[in-house]
């Protein structure tokens, strides 16, 4: 019985770990990182209060810990603030069809 749960208890935990991007997230190189302002592309964007940033490890960093350079998927909140940001493994930039950029870091 303990070995079942065991495998369970493995099992959830293996999911949870999982990296969930919406598939309406936007995807953007970071320009600028400022406390108050980010450039991902063209837009320049005001970080929501309740921003969440994901590193490559899918740990919540943040806002200055966003690396210049890298390619991300993003959401836009109601008020069209940013509201999540995931920075993308070379994995998934394989998948997408993308090459790593150089000045990539991975937190």
């Amino acid at each position: 019985m303990r070995k079942l749960l065991f495998l369970f208890m493995a099992l959830l935990a293996s999911q949870a770990m999982a990296r969930l991007i919406p598939a309406n997230a936007r995807l953007g190189e970071v320009s600028s990182v400022a406390p108050m302002q980010v450039i991902i592309g063209k837009d320049t964007l005001r970080p929501a209060p309740g921003l969440r940033v994901f590193s490559q490890q899918n740990t919540l960093i943040f806002l200055h810990q966003l690396p210049v350079g890298s390619l991300v998927n993003y959401q836009l909140d109601i008020r069209g603030e940013l509201f999540q940001v995931w920075i993308l493994t070379p994995e998934e930039l394989k998948q997408k069809g993308l090459s790593s950029p150089a000045s990539t870091s991975s937190y």
